[in-house]
C-alpha cells in the first residue's frame, strides 16, 4: 500500500447503502461488468470508497461507492451515476 495524490476528477459510480461486507464485493463485480460493457476498462482507475465510519453511524446507513475516473467527454449510462471526486491524498492498494 502506498499514499498517492489524486487530482479532482469526474467519476462514474455505483453506490450501496448498508453494512459493509460481502455486498461491497458484489457491487464491485457488477460495476466492473458495467465498465466492460461500456468499453472503459482499458487503463482504468477504479476506486472503492467507504463513505462512513460504522463506529459513528448506524451500519444500515453506511455508504459504499465504487467509482471509475473518467474524462469529461465520457457519456455515463445507467445504472451508473455521474459525480465528482474532490481529490487529495489517499492510501492506494493496486490490484491487478
Amino acid at each position: 500500500m502506498k499514499i498517492e495524490n489524486i487530482e479532482p476528477c469526474k467519476i462514474a459510480f455505483f453506490r450501496r447503502t448498508g453494512p459493509y461486507g460481502i455486498e461491497n464485493k458484489i457491487l464491485m463485480e457488477s460495476f466492473k461488468q458495467w465498465v466492460r460493457e461500456n468499453n472503459l476498462f482499458e487503463k482504468s482507475t477504479i476506486l472503492g470508497i467507504a463513505q462512513d465510519d460504522p463506529n459513528t453511524i448506524n451500519s444500515n446507513r453506511c455508504r459504499y461507492d465504487v467509482c471509475l475516473i473518467v474524462t469529461n467527454n465520457v457519456k455515463i449510462t445507467p445504472p451508473a451515476k455521474e459525480g465528482s471526486f474532490s481529490g487529495g491524498k489517499y492510501a492506494i492498494n493496486q490490484a491487478h
